[in-house]
């Protein structure tokens, strides 16, 4: 809710700041460099993190860089609405099942575990729930990779390379965490 509500009143500052053109200009520097550090650390994050909860928490942190890239993308121009209303809720939705799934996920360990108990008495109720954690991470063929792939597709077309690289390294971080997840949660060996 935090995310959302922060995102809604970044939304509507650059409009009183695209009037002063050197404002606009240290907005923007301001917010790209917010972006890059929040996209760099939580990609160098979630490499690490050993408990699910936080992994969750960590893909959230995610969410909001994907946001402050999609408000430098959109320029001086209006902000793209329905990017953001499908952003709220799949945020809303996808961080309550990853949410209430995470308690479920075994914590990482470096040696071959058991898997996580609903994984083992119930395995397509764990994997129904490991949804939420794919569309957090952008997996192809979730509502969140449409939001990552947007995101991408508004800062090619706006040229922010640097961003756009250090979004994809995220996106392939993201990605590789929660299938590292779900082969500790499912007790897949490597």
């Amino acid at each position: 809710a935090l995310q959302i509500t922060g995102a809604a009143w970044l939304s509507r500052r650059p409009e009183g700041i695209a009037a002063l053109p050197e404002a606009r200009s240290v907005a923007v520097g301001l917010l790209t460099v917010s972006a890059g550090v929040a996209l760099a650390v939580g990609a160098a994050t979630l490499m690490h993190q050993r408990r699910p909860e936080r992994r969750v928490g960590t893909l959230a942190s995610l969410q909001g860089a994907l946001a402050l890239a999609v408000i430098i993308a959109s320029g001086p121009g209006p902000l793209p609405v329905a990017w953001f209303e499908r952003w709220a809720a799949h945020l809303a939705l996808a961080l309550t099942g990853a949410a209430l799934l995470s308690r479920f996920l075994p914590v990482s360990s470096g040696e071959h575990a058991r898997g996580g108990v609903l994984f083992r008495r119930h395995p397509a109720a764990g994997f129904a729930g490991l949804i939420a954690c794919f569309s957090l991470a952008g997996l192809p063929g979730t509502p969140g990779a449409w939001l990552w792939l947007e995101a991408a597709r508004s800062l090619a077309a706006t040229r922010h390379v640097w961003l756009l690289m250090l979004l994809g390294v995220a996106w392939a971080v993201a990605f590789s965490s929660v299938m590292r997840q779900w082969r500790e949660a499912a007790a897949i060996p490597e």
